[in-house]
C-alpha cells in the first residue's frame, strides 16, 4: 500500500525554491532475505582431479566440489594434491559467491526501491500538512 502526503510550505532545506507543494510517498517495503552461509547447508563431494600427475590422478579422490544447498552455487577446487587443502579452497571459493549472491540481490532490492519513486502518484494525497510548523490540513 503507498500513502501519499502533500506538505505545503516553503522548503527550509531550499529556501528561494519556487515549489511550495510538496508530495512524499510511503510506503513499506520487505528487508531482503539474507543467506546464510553455513556447514550444514553445504554438501561436499570428492573426485578425481584431471590433468598430469601420474599415477596419484588415477588412485585417489583430491578434488573437492562444495555445494551450497539452499543456493544451488557450486564451487570446486582440484588444484592441490591434498583434499583437505582442496577442500579448503572450495570452500572459500563457495562463501565468496554465497556473498556476492547476497550483494546483488540486495543491489537489485536498493535498485527496486529507487524505481518504486516513479510511481509516486502526485496530485491525490491522503494526508495535507501546512505551514513551516507541518500542521495537518482536516
Amino acid at each position: 500500500m503507498n500513502i501519499t502526503t502533500q506538505c505545503i510550505c516553503q522548503s527550509p532545506f531550499r529556501p528561494h525554491h519556487r515549489r511550495k507543494n510538496w508530495f512524499v510517498g510511503v510506503k513499506a517495503v520487505p528487508l531482503p532475505k539474507r543467506i546464510i552461509f553455513a556447514m550444514q547447508d553445504v554438501r561436499i563431494e570428492t573426485f578425481r582431479a584431471s590433468g598430469p600427475g601420474g599415477q596419484h590422478v588415477n588412485t585417489t579422490d583430491s578434488a573437492v566440489r562444495a555445494t551450497h544447498l539452499s543456493t544451488g552455487l557450486t564451487a570446486c577446487a582440484r588444484d592441490e594434491r591434498s583434499q583437505t587443502a582442496n577442500r579448503k579452497r572450495a570452500l572459500e571459493r563457495l562463501s565468496i559467491l554465497v556473498a556476492r549472491k547476497e550483494e546483488s540481490i540486495a543491489k537489485a532490492a536498493t535498485q527496486q526501491r529507487w524505481n518504486s519513486h516513479n510511481e509516486l502518484e502526485r496530485g491525490n494525497p491522503v494526508r495535507i500538512y501546512e505551514g513551516e510548523k507541518l500542521k495537518r490540513r482536516l
